[in-house]
């Protein structure tokens, strides 16, 4: 089908709400790509077929009522195309327009020769209905049809008709039949359908032989035998043996209107003044047309098999060439419906008419289809019409002579075609229009083919410039993401922005623990793989808080917030970004030992100055000592921690807000001794970092290396767990030879502390009188789970501090860790040695110590040290 249907399918869809969403719906369910409609090209059945029935699918209808959808809507498409002036001239009023469709589409068929159009033939009844005789090549399409029609009487007419599908094909039909019910109006004003047609006379008029051939060359009458009586020059010339005197149905086949059954009375009655579509088995030219029908003819086997053998040979006649006269021997071989005289044709038709038998009964069927069709539907479409010769003209009755006189010329659908049959514009008469439709029939095609070139070139263009919004969208999304929005605009508009001073901004740095081992370990892809999903995560957690990515460098991610826009909370927004971070890279597993990331982070606040570096490739880039502070902070830091300075804290819009450790001093370059202090999470909140172990200072990721002494008495610092940082003296200049200085060693190992510890199953208590404080929570729950190992402990079983398992325990927690966070958090009092731990239901408890369970609910706490389930199992 062309393009015409898919374009009303795609103006029903837009015509509903949210129709845009609906069409892009349907086209991805079709597996359509092109989202411009070509009106003039020509798309397969399956490919308009699909898009109906993704259609109904995607707008919970069935197939037919899609298809009265779009037949309702064609008719506004057809108008938009400039088409309502031919539908209009098709008849003044309804009945007309349904005699004349197959007129139209026999024309336009050339433009179109793709086109697979349908056949309507119109029958009145005698109650004023219309029997509607509907032939399409497709099945199923019956509800465009009937929806097309009633909207082309409403709206062109202005007539509201009732249409009855009373024969469907497919169901013992060969084709559609509809019953319409209309008013008077449907016929016009003229009602002279069921009475006779007078016709006048207008004088007295006689014409021979000579010049009805000279008028109409290429007429052929026969009489009630359907014997051809009488053929016209440029015809008997292409016919074998000339024509006169075979059977009409040997040598012509009706293409159209569907006459199979009829009699001669009854063809007289239903088609006088009809229009006639036939095709000739014409001689090939050059041939002899005096000869029997050639083996390759069309219908030679089906008029043997009908007739029984052809016809004696006429003596040869000299066949017309393009500039010569009308020859005396054809004018004198022809004979008209208008003339009294007879001559050696028709002598020989009567002849010829005697040997088969005069009397034929009123009502003798035609011949029947030609076995060449297997008995199909002669009228399943209209489509284009080639390798043959056809004649398109009328059907005329003649009471002087009881014979039918066919009027006709050839339909020629191309030049091309023209040449191939040996016609030329002067055999054509002029009082046909028969040239004119030649020559606009050319030129229409090639009209239609410049509008479909300029459609296709259109929708082409069409594309492009939307691949060209969809890049600059995509361009645009990269360039925002890598720069601030106002920077971005500016250099869009092809200007380096001025750079700015912001008084408060805080600056975050962070890097992985052990990167430099595990870069050399394996190999670079899987390092690419590990720094994708893990600053994937980073990225999506930047959105989250509304930070701004300056950049990454190898392992390092720098973040900023404050900036470009200033933020008061610049500080609390960060400080919730970084504990995510630290928690969000535990989930990322390490190529070189399957080991959780472990990352440091470092945050400074102060005054920067940002700006764009850089004209061929320009950066936008932030300078201060702010920078280099932060730099420091996630340098000196420690792994699987948050560590800021002490104007970080200042910049805290409520310290009390957050769980937050002091560290002690560490010398900074540059700075000298620094205060610096760990931050663990907001208060109350169940996403907390666990306080950093004394053997983490002393990491050889870490620089400088920091000597430990005895814990002072800060209820908030590492003091409850028997740890905290000394300050090491910052190196002083000293001469060309400095005396070598003594490494000031830790000291040795504190003795476990044992704790009381009880783990609550889903059905057993276990009661662990003796548990070392240096334990973690993964090696614990490996010594109660019977199918625990080293490898499952740590990923796939996990400890929390109430039953309504709200927050999870990290399984490398150490008990004297969680007992640390529990006193700072006031969970349970200092010195106590009783923890609980509940385990999830699904894990599976056993152990000596073990008792069955008491039901009772432990109270609500906050979860301390915990990540979220939902998010870092």
């Amino acid at each position: 089908m062309y393009g015409f249907v898919e374009e009303a399918l795609n103006a029903y869809v837009l015509s509903l709400p949210d129709g845009k969403e609906k069409l892009d719906l349907i086209r991805r369910e079709a597996n359509v790509t092109h989202t411009a409609v070509n009106f003039h090209h020509a798309y397969s059945d399956e490919h308009t077929l699909n898009m109906v029935v993704s259609a109904a699918k995607v707008l919970g209808i069935d197939a037919e009522e899609c298809l009265s959808q779009i037949g309702f809507f064609q008719v506004g498409v057809l108008v938009e195309k400039g088409y309502l002036p031919l539908v209009q001239s098709l008849g003044d009023n309804f009945y007309e327009l349904l005699l004349h469709l197959d007129s139209m589409h026999l024309n336009i068929v050339n433009a179109y020769p793709s086109m697979k159009g349908p056949s309507f033939k119109p029958h009145r009844q005698k109650d004023g209905s219309l029997l509607l005789h509907y032939y399409s090549s497709r099945m199923g399409i019956y509800p465009y049809a009937i929806a097309l029609l009633k909207d082309i009487a409403k709206k062109v007419y202005s007539l509201d008709i009732e249409l009855k599908h009373v024969k469907k094909k497919g169901q013992d039909h060969d084709h559609d039949v509809f019953h319409i019910f209309m008013g008077p109006e449907g016929y016009g004003e003229k009602e002279y359908f069921d009475s006779e047609k007078a016709h006048a006379i207008s004088g007295q008029l006689t014409f021979g032989p000579s010049m009805v051939d000279s008028v109409f060359p290429w007429h052929i009458s026969f009489d009630r035998t359907f014997t051809i009586t009488s053929v016209g020059p440029r015809l008997k010339e292409r016919l074998p043996a000339g024509g006169v005197g075979q059977p009409f149905f040997r040598l012509m086949r009706v293409v159209r209107p569907d006459i199979r059954g009829l009699g001669f009375d009854s063809l007289l009655e239903s088609f006088d003044h009809s229009p006639l579509l036939v095709q000739a088995c014409a001689v090939p030219p050059g041939s002899d047309a005096s000869t029997a029908p050639p083996s390759g003819c069309p219908f030679a086997a089906a008029a043997a098999r009908t007739t029984g053998s052809a016809t004696t040979p006429k003596p040869n006649q000299t066949r017309r060439r393009r500039g010569n006269s009308v020859s005396q021997s054809t004018s004198a071989g022809s004979s008209s419906t208008s003339s009294s005289s007879s001559n050696s044709d028709t002598a020989e038709a009567n002849k010829n008419k005697s040997a088969q038998g005069s009397g034929v009964n009123d009502d003798t069927a035609l011949p029947g289809v030609f076995p060449d069709d297997g008995g199909k539907d002669p009228i399943s479409g209209i489509t284009i019409l080639k390798d043959g010769l056809f004649l398109k003209g009328e059907l005329v009755f003649s009471p002087e002579h009881d014979a039918m006189l066919f009027l006709c010329i050839p339909t020629i659908s191309s030049l091309e075609e023209m040449e191939k049959l040996d016609i030329c514009l002067e055999d054509i008469p002029i009082h046909s229009n028969g040239r004119e439709l030649v020559i606009s029939t050319a030129h229409q095609s090639a009209t239609v083919l410049m509008a479909q070139t300029l459609q296709n070139t259109t929708a082409s263009l069409d594309k492009a410039m939307e691949d060209l919004d969809k890049e600059k969208e995509r361009v645009d999304g990269l360039l925002h993401s890598i720069l601030p929005t106002q920077v971005a605009q500016a250099l869009k508009a092809g200007e380096i922005p001025e750079p700015e001073h912001y008084e408060a901004v805080s600056i975050l740095f962070s890097d992985i623990v052990s990167f430099t081992k595990i870069s050399s370990s394996v190999p670079v892809r899987e390092v690419m793989d590990m720094l994708n999903e893990l600053f994937s995560k980073f990225d999506a957690l930047c959105t989250k808080h509304g930070v701004y990515k300056v950049e990454t460098i190898g392992d390092a991610y720098m973040v900023a917030s404050g900036l470009p826009k200033a933020d008061p909370r610049h500080a609390d927004v960060i400080a919730a970004f970084a504990v995510e971070m630290v928690a969000a890279a535990e989930t990322v597993i390490s190529p070189m030992d399957g080991e959780p990331i472990n990352i440091r982070v470092g945050m400074h606040s102060g005054r920067i100055m940002a700006g764009v570096v850089g004209r061929e490739r320009p950066r936008y880039c932030l300078f201060g000592d702010t920078v280099n502070v932060a730099s420091r902070m996630e340098s000196t830091g420690v792994g699987g921690a948050v560590q800021v300075s002490y104007a970080f804290i200042k910049a805290l819009p409520n310290k009390d807000d957050w769980n937050i450790l002091k560290r002690g001093t560490v010398p900074v370059k540059g700075k000298g001794e620094m205060k610096t202090f760990f931050v663990l999470g907001r208060a109350g909140s169940s996403m907390q970092l666990a306080p950093p172990d004394a053997s983490d200072y002393e990491s050889e990721a870490q620089t400088p290396r920091i000597a430990f002494g005895h814990a002072g008495s800060d209820p908030r610092s590492p003091a409850s767990y028997g740890f905290m940082p000394q300050p090491q003296h910052q190196q002083q200049p000293v001469p060309a030879s400095p005396a070598p200085q003594a490494r000031q060693l830790p000291p040795p190992p504190k003795p476990d502390t044992m704790f009381e510890v009880v783990v609550h199953g889903s059905d057993i208590d276990i009661k662990l009188p003796y548990v070392p404080s240096s334990m973690t929570l993964g090696e614990l729950m490996l010594e109660i789970h019977p199918e625990g190992t080293r490898d499952n402990a740590d990923s796939d079983y996990r400890f929390y501090l109430d039953d309504m398992h709200e927050g999870m325990l990290l399984p490398r927690l150490t008990v004297e860790q969680l007992y640390a966070s529990l006193v700072t958090n006031k969970v349970i009092e200092s010195g106590s040695r009783q923890l609980s731990l509940y385990a999830e239901t699904r894990t599976c408890l056993k152990h000596p110590f073990a008792t069955p369970r008491i039901q009772t609910r432990a109270p609500s706490i906050p979860n301390i040290a915990v990540a979220p389930s939902n998010e870092f199992i």
